[in-house]
């Protein structure tokens, strides 16, 4: 057996065995692939700016390009109506495109920094339970939006035991057509560790990425992670997540 996949069954045996929730909580990004820490020789090239749809985006969308919305108040009831299935405006979010545009938001250093070509692969996992549809959806688009295809191995979406029926079957029928897309569901709660464990127990790339299931990845957000990983197998790289400001009734 490898030395990498020696690792991976180390940390999950030991994860099973203790818990480990300080330490894998802590962690967004675990390197458990067979990536060898001998020195290789590899050209290099600038972070990669992709942002590729399936279809043309509609430029007077709401929320396109991450321009703010403000809902005239005869609207203030529905967004009441359904704050608590997320605690944000789930009204305004499932009005936004799941695939939208957003602003890059990199310093100037970060869109000109520069990685391996031969950069490792990775499985990326979303655990959830009841989240929003749009944000679930937004999330995954995110991710297959602008990650470098070569280096994507597949998303894995771990369901810890949701309740809600849109997470079911019309969950399944939407993936599908992602070839990269697989669903895990646990026949029971577990909590995020667990469910992370399990996740990490199907996944195929070399390097494991756990991010939340309500984020949206920016252009560039994958290469510079897998290039701190390549340059050192037993770093734990942390993404940047932008603080956004506190939104309060009908605007976002």
């Amino acid at each position: 057996m490898c030395i990498g996949s020696l690792q991976k069954q180390r940390r999950l045996n030991n994860a099973k065995e203790e818990g480990m929730d300080l330490l894998l909580i802590a962690m967004s990004h675990l390197h458990v692939g067979n990536i060898s820490t001998a020195v290789r020789k590899s050209g290099v090239h600038k972070v990669l700016s992709l942002d590729v749809t399936h279809a043309p985006r509609d430029p007077n969308a709401l929320g396109q390009f991450g321009r703010g919305v403000i809902l005239p108040s005869s609207e203030d009831e529905e967004v009441r109506k359904r704050w608590d299935e997320g605690h944000f405006n789930v009204y305004l979010s499932d009005r936004i495109p799941v695939d939208r545009a957003i602003p890059d938001t990199r310093p100037e250093v970060c869109s000109q920094a520069v990685v391996h070509d031969d950069l490792p692969s990775t499985s990326v996992i979303f655990c959830f339970v009841d989240e929003v549809w749009s944000t679930l959806l937004r999330s995954v688009h995110s991710v297959l939006n602008r990650s470098p295809p070569h280096l994507l191995k597949e998303i894995i979406l771990v369901d810890d035991f949701s309740t809600k029926d849109y997470l079911k079957e019309p969950l399944d029928k939407y993936m599908s057509q992602f070839p990269k897309v697989r669903i895990v569901r646990l026949k029971e709660r577990q909590g995020l560790i667990r469910a992370r464990l399990a996740g990490a127990a199907v996944a195929t790339g070399e390097v494991l990425t756990f991010l939340d299931s309500h984020v949206e990845c920016n252009v560039g957000w994958l290469e510079p992670l897998l290039e701190r990983i390549y340059l050192d197998p037993q770093h734990t790289p942390q993404d940047y997540v932008d603080v956004l400001q506190l939104l309060i009734g009908r605007n976002i």
